[in-house]
């Protein structure tokens, strides 16, 4: 018997990922920070945050030549960008929610017109058919002649019709 493959993890959406280091880097003093010496790393083993730094400097020591001086100081600057981009991630998940929202009301609406013009198109039809049992009943098709883009049986009977009218009934 083989085993069942296990469940393949769902990724962490991003805007959970964002607040993540967000709440990780939120009891950071707000910079500008210094270039300094890294004093603690941890990293939590679930993987829900990758790496937590408390920055800070150490008096009279100069890390300005550090390959990642300039990494450690943009922190401040790189967790407002984060959470600036936070923000408009969610607002445009909001627009997207509200367009789809939209979509779906004109689609509604677009299936109710189709269905409306669909049923007006029959009554067309059946208009037509029953003129044209009409007009083919009152006059022979060599009297009022078949549809043509210059020809109208309809018009050419009421003309007949009036023609009679006129005359007191008679052909």
């Amino acid at each position: 018997m083989t085993e069942p493959t296990p469940p393949t993890p769902q990724p962490v959406p991003l805007p959970e990922r964002v607040q993540a280091i967000l709440d990780a880097t939120s009891g950071h003093t707000a910079g500008p920070w210094a270039v300094g010496k890294v004093r603690k790393y941890s990293i939590y083993a679930a993987g829900q945050r990758e790496a937590v730094a408390n920055l800070n400097t150490w008096p009279g020591v100069d890390f300005s030549g550090s390959e990642n001086a300039a990494l450690i100081a943009a922190g401040p600057d790189l967790r407002a960008l984060l959470a600036e981009t936070a923000a408009a991630l969610a607002a445009a998940e909001a627009e997207r929610d509200a367009l789809r929202a939209a979509l779906e009301r004109v689609e509604g609406d677009l299936a109710r017109e189709r269905s409306t013009h669909s049923e007006t198109i029959d009554q067309r039809d059946t208009a037509q058919e029953a003129a044209d049992r009409l007009a083919y009943a009152l006059f022979s098709i060599d009297e009022i002649g078949e549809h043509s883009s210059s020809n109208c049986p309809w018009e050419n009977a009421a003309e007949r019709l009036e023609e009679m009218a006129a005359l007191g009934g008679t052909q």
